[in-house]
C-alpha cells in the first residue's frame, strides 16, 4: 500500500509472538510523551499541562 513492510533481522515476515511484541511494547512506549505531558498537571503549581503552557492557556470555572 505504501511501499513498506515490518519484517525480521532475516528480512523474513515476523511471527505472530515478535508481531504482538512489537505491538504491545510499541504502542505503550510511543504513547509516553503523550501521557507525560497530562501527568506534569499533577505536579504544576496552576494545574496546567505542556499543552497549555505551550498555547499560553488556562482552565477557569464558570
Amino acid at each position: 500500500m505504501v511501499g513498506i513492510r515490518i519484517v525480521n533481522h532475516s528480512h523474513e515476515k515476523p511471527g505472530r509472538s515478535k508481531a504482538l511484541m512489537r505491538e504491545l511494547t510499541g504502542k505503550p512506549l510511543g504513547s509516553i510523551p503523550m501521557y507525560l505531558g497530562f501527568a506534569w498537571i499533577l505536579w504544576d503549581s496552576e494545574r496546567r499541562g505542556w499543552h497549555d503552557h505551550i498555547a499560553k492557556t488556562h482552565i477557569i470555572k464558570v
